[in-house]
């Protein structure tokens, strides 16, 4: 989950009462290593991070594993005919 507010105090208090509720209402613990207060180009979320304009970008790191899958599955000296690449792809 990621939730953004205007200020980092904000955020440390929206973080502290968010914890408690969870534990209290939900019975569930929060994660303090994976949790914290980040200006939203500094944080990664499932791959992605916001850059300076508010955009998503997928990060570094995800793309370049789906460069490595592009080039794996259009690799030229795997002897598969090309309609069977392409169903193997849109899959």
């Amino acid at each position: 989950m990621v939730i953004f507010v205007g200020s980092e105090r904000s955020g440390q208090r929206v973080l502290a009462s968010l914890t408690a509720w969870l534990g209290d209402h939900l019975k569930l613990r929060v994660n303090a290593t994976k949790s914290g207060v980040n200006r939203p180009g500094d944080g990664k979320f499932l791959g992605f991070q916001l850059d300076a304009e508010g955009h998503t970008k997928p990060t570094t790191a995800s793309l370049g594993r789906f460069k490595a899958k592009v080039r794996d599955f259009w690799n030229a000296r795997r002897s598969q005919p090309l309609p069977e690449r392409i169903a193997a792809w849109q899959r």
